[in-house]
């Protein structure tokens, strides 16, 4: 196997046509044998030991052994990871991944600019070769961001549209869809608060939950379908307990602040674990009905 998997930093498969195939029929024997060996000892989350991460042919091990029993000469203080840089210290996750798309997308910008395009091919390229880049940071970081950050970046893009010249329309226009008069641009903003959103809805369907919901239900001492319908004062209680769970209530709050539709979220609490309800405040009843069903 060694011999035929060959992979470069590229994570791409350099050998023979059917390699990819042979790879799929050995990594889930692989995969269930290390899952299976209780000598391999995994990182503990709640109930469940993970032991693997497993993305199209990238593998990463997951494991405290490790470190104890080899030496390494140094730790790297960020590391890619399908396209996402993962650092040490959780604050430096916007600068490493939106930080260095900013300039990439300036960069590219000003190539762009150099071709003579009309303000309607120019909203196409923010279409195709801006928005995909900002939505998939948006998917795969679970971080919030701030008006000033939008700001930016729509002055970016405002600039380029214009070629650095006055602006003739207000931008706003530019954002409503053409059957309102507007020219149909991406409303970054609107798409960050929808992948905010997808996330709360994951959270609340209980047949097929991904695996990550298990972690992040793990770290927080209330059910995750009661989170989205806390007052912004009780979910104070919770700060700091988990980092991503954090960044999507933050947004999530705000995006009900935008469209005002914060009233009446109470009544979608589970009973169980809405803490204004006087009986959770007694007892536990409720709590010892739901597990007995």
């Amino acid at each position: 196997i060694e011999s035929i998997f060959i992979l470069n930093t590229d994570h791409k498969i350099i050998t023979d046509p059917l390699s990819s195939l042979l790879f799929v029929m050995y990594i889930e024997v692989l995969t269930a044998a290390i899952r299976q060996n209780e000598s391999i000892i995994g990182i503990q989350i709640g109930s469940k030991v993970h032991k693997l991460a497993l993305y199209a042919d990238i593998i990463i091990y997951l494991t405290k052994a490790l470190k104890d029993k080899y030496k390494f000469n140094g730790e790297a203080s960020k590391v890619k990871y399908i396209g996402v840089y993962i650092s040490n210290n959780l604050g430096d996750l916007f600068e490493l991944n939106y930080g260095t798309l900013e300039k990439k997308l300036r960069m590219d910008m000003n190539r762009w600019k150099l071709f003579s395009l009309g303000i309607l091919s120019r909203i196409e390229i923010i279409k195709m070769m801006v928005l995909p880049q900002y939505l998939f940071l948006f998917q795969a970081i679970p971080i919030s961001l701030s008006r000033t950050n939008f700001y930016s970046w729509n002055r970016m893009i405002a600039d380029f549209i214009w070629n650095n010249r006055k602006h003739r329309i207000k931008f706003k226009l530019l954002l409503k869809p053409k059957e309102e008069g507007g020219l149909g641009l991406p409303n970054l903003q609107n798409y960050f608060y929808t992948t905010q959103i997808l996330i709360i809805i994951k959270w609340m369907n209980t047949k097929r939950e991904p695996k990550w919901t298990n972690i992040e239900r793990a770290l927080v001492d209330i059910s995750l379908r009661t989170l989205p319908f806390l007052e912004k004062s009780q979910l104070k209680k919770y700060q700091g307990q988990n980092f991503c769970v954090l960044s999507t209530l933050k947004s999530w709050k705000n995006n009900c602040r935008v469209t005002q539709i914060d009233n009446g979220l109470v009544m979608l609490r589970e009973m169980r674990h809405d803490p204004d309800l006087i009986a959770n405040k007694l007892d536990k009843i409720l709590e010892f009905g739901q597990i007995k069903g």
